[in-house]
């Protein structure tokens, strides 16, 4: 599973930190049914430690208390599920549409108030989320910047907000013919 660049090197304490955590956790966030290797998930967590505050690449006990303290903040199962879907996993995508579709058609309908509206932006979102854009032919979900530091439904609801706001935009300029 390929991810993005990080923005820095990470010490080599932190990285055997991220190592071992992933190992200890690899079993309970549920890496495994959707294809990702303990090494996978460790990648995802250097990643998302990188981007961080910087604070793992400093090489002091005290960065990597921090570290190990915000790792233990994540919420890794969603990131999990997040960084599957990204990477194109059907399972994932079966789990994420079971978890989290209504959840996204409620926030579009609750933002939009008017039902055309929710499902344009709703689908909108799910190409968004998918990688595909506006051609069709890139993939590269707005599921990766999904850091599990909040809760995936609430992530969702701020993208769902955004994505309605990116419409409204869109559209405005626009005149009906009625």
């Amino acid at each position: 599973m390929a991810s993005a660049p990080v923005s820095a090197p990470l010490n080599p304490q932190v990285v055997a930190m991220i190592r071992e955590f992933s190992a200890h956790h690899y079993e309970s966030c549920g890496a495994r049914q959707f294809g990702m290797s303990p090494a996978d998930l460790a990648e995802v967590l250097a990643e998302v430690v990188s981007q961080w505050n910087g604070n793992g690449n400093r090489n002091n006990a005290a960065a990597e208390i921090a570290v190990r303290d915000f790792l233990a903040t994540l919420r890794l199962e969603e990131l999990v599920l997040a960084r599957a879907c990204a990477a194109g996993d059907n399972h994932a995508w079966e789990v994420f549409l079971n978890r989290y579709r209504a959840t996204l058609y409620e926030s579009a309908y609750k933002i939009a108030k008017e039902e055309s509206i929710a499902r344009a932006v709703a689908d909108s979102l799910y190409a968004a989320l998918y990688g595909v854009d506006a051609k069709g032919q890139q993939r590269t979900s707005k599921l990766r910047s999904y850091q599990g530091r909040g809760s995936l439904q609430g992530w969702l609801r701020t993208v769902v907000a955004q994505e309605y706001v990116n419409l409204y935009r869109a559209t405005r300029r626009e005149t009906s013919l009625d």
